[in-house]
This record gives C-alpha cells, sequence and structure tokens, in this order.
C-alpha cells in the first residue's frame, strides 16, 4: 500500500495542481510540501506539522482529513519502532544530570559535617598560698563608718555648691509674626458636559440560524478569494464553488450540489468551524450543457444557487 505522502501527491497530480498551487492555496512553504509527499517527516519542524499539512491538502481537495491521519499516525509509530539508532554519549565538558547531582551532594555533605568538638577539663582554682607565720594579712575591707563619713561629707560640699550659684533663667524665644493665610482663588467656571452617548449595539445573529452571505463560482481558491470568477465555462474546466457561511456553531454541516441539466450529479459535505466560515469545493465539468451549484443546509434548504453555462 502507498504511503500517505505518495497518496498525497497522486491526488495533488489527479487534480491536476501543481506544488505551486497548493503553496499559494494553503500558505505552507513549499519545502514542506514537498518532504511532506516525499515521506522526509525528519525535515518538518514536528510530526505534528505533517497532520497539519494533511487538513490542508483535505481543505483544498474536499476529503475527510481523519482516515489519511490515522494512516500517517500508523506509519509514524512503525517508523519509530524499526529506529535502532545507537545512543549517544554525553559530548566532552557536558555535566549529565546524575553526575551532577552526585557532586552536588559530595559538596553538600562536606559543607553540612559538623565541627569537631574540642573537650576542655575542668582545672581546680588554684588556692591561695598560706600567710606566712609572722606576717600579718593584708587589709581587704573598709570600716563601714569610714564610708560614712565620706559619703556625708562629699554631699555636703555638693549642695553648698550648687546653693551659691545664681539660677539662670532662659531667655524667652521670639517668634517672628505669623503671615495671613493666602486668599482661595475664584471659582473656575466648568463647561457642561454633553450627555454621553450609547454604543451603538451590535446584535449577532443567533446560533442555528445558518445563512450564506457570500457565494460564487471561479477557476481556484487564492489567499481565501475567489479567482478567474465567471459564469461560462469549456468542458474539462475545473470550477471552484465559494461560501461565505454565516450563524452556524462548530460542528454543523453545510452540502455542495452539484447539478447537469437539473440532475444532481454529485453533493459535497463540509463541515463548518465557527459563526463565520469560508467552505469550497471544486468540479470538473465533464460534459456541455446547463450546470448549476447549490449550497445547502442539513434539512436541504437552499441557501444559496449560481447558474453556469459550460459550452466548447
Amino acid at each position: 500500500m502507498a504511503s500517505v505522502g505518495e497518496r498525497l501527491r497522486l491526488l495533488r497530480e489527479t487534480r491536476n495542481t501543481t506544488i505551486e498551487e497548493m503553496v499559494t492555496a494553503t500558505g505552507i512553504g513549499q519545502s514542506y510540501l514537498e518532504a511532506l509527499e516525499r515521506d522526509a517527516i525528519h525535515e518538518l519542524p514536528g510530526k505534528a506539522f505533517g497532520k497539519l499539512y494533511i487538513r490542508a491538502y483535505a481543505e483544498v481537495f474536499t476529503f475527510d482529513p481523519q482516515p489519511w491521519i490515522d494512516d500517517y499516525d500508523r506509519e509514524q509509530r512503525l517508523v519509530a519502532g524499526a529506529s535502532t539508532e545507537p545512543t549517544t554519549s554525553a559530548p566532552a565538558g557536558s555535566r549529565p544530570v546524575a553526575a551532577a547531582i552526585a557532586q552536588w551532594k559530595a559538596a553538600r555533605g562536606a559543607a553540612d559535617e559538623p565541627e569537631p568538638v574540642i573537650e576542655i577539663e575542668d582545672v581546680a582554682p588554684a588556692q591561695e598560698a598560706p600567710p606566712e607565720v609572722g606576717v600579718a594579712p593584708p587589709k581587704r575591707r573598709i570600716a563601714p563608718l569610714v564610708l560614712v563619713g565620706v559619703a556625708v561629707i562629699a554631699a555636703a560640699i555638693y549642695f553648698g555648691t550648687r546653693s551659691e550659684q545664681p539660677s539662670v533663667q532662659p531667655a524667652p524665644e521670639s517668634h517672628p509674626p505669623e503671615a495671613p493665610p493666602p486668599e482661595p482663588p475664584p471659582p473656575v467656571a466648568v463647561p457642561p458636559q454633553p450627555p454621553p452617548t450609547k454604543a451603538p449595539v451590535i446584535r449577532e445573529t443567533p446560533a442555528g440560524a445558518l445563512s450564506v452571505a457570500e457565494s460564487g463560482v471561479g477557476r481556484r481558491i487564492v489567499n481565501l478569494k475567489l479567482e478567474g470568477e465567471s459564469d461560462r465555462f469549456e468542458p474539462g474546466t475545473r470550477v471552484c464553488f465559494a461560501t461565505r457561511v454565516v450563524g452556524g456553531q462548530r460542528g454543523e454541516v453545510i452540502r455542495h450540489a452539484w447539478l447537469y441539466e437539473g440532475r444532481i450529479e454529485q453533493t459535497i459535505t463540509l463541515r463548518i468551524g465557527g459563526p463565520d466560515w469560508r467552505t469550497h469545493s471544486n468540479k470538473t465539468l465533464g460534459r456541455a450543457g446547463a450546470w448549476a451549484v447549490e449550497a445547502r443546509d442539513e434539512k436541504g434548504r437552499v441557501l444559496a444557487r449560481v447558474e453556469l453555462n459550460c459550452q466548447p
């Protein structure tokens, strides 16, 4: 079975679409699209981007992307399981996590090591040598009566000198006269403010009221714009029907019904992603005659219709 990349390339070539047109329609770099079609997933910014690019192909060629994404995931799991690349060792000068943690623990253990305890022996106080025989011991105390007498004399001298000194009264402080308070400024007339204007009320389209705001047929979609818009085409021309759907909810669907001579040739179901969503479908007009394409909701109600004529 062909890979997802090969199937995408075959689908693009079958629809007569070049890689440059895909770049213009999706806004994705050409090198990434070529890498996806070559199954060179390692050249993409990431494996998840492959799913995003598959959805872009599905948007352009109007197909359900989920089965393709499932195949893509299955291929990547097989590639990942078959990989036998040896584990490269850390480059010189690098610090692996385990070695860094071990070094940190060693340094932390050295810093937390308790300081050595120095034991100090108790030394008995030296005993005073007994006084020599025949020598009187020194006097260590002063008689209490002598101390009392000295204190009385000192007090008398202090109070005697304090009573002889004339008392000096501090000079009264002089304060400058207070300045009169400044006069208040005259009131300023404030012009009356106009009443606030009410903001315009914007009414959103209620959920479920599905409608088509814009529609048309042309040759291609470039940057979300329809190019080559007309109502006359030659047989074998690939025609694009673009619609702008408003008022819907995420998950709802709209159907593009292509009719030839009043009979339905093909019906394409498109999923809506929000209340303002652009959709388009493509159809190759294989026969000459009167063609028409309609946009219908899930109940079959016609929301928009474009008639076109296919002649040589």
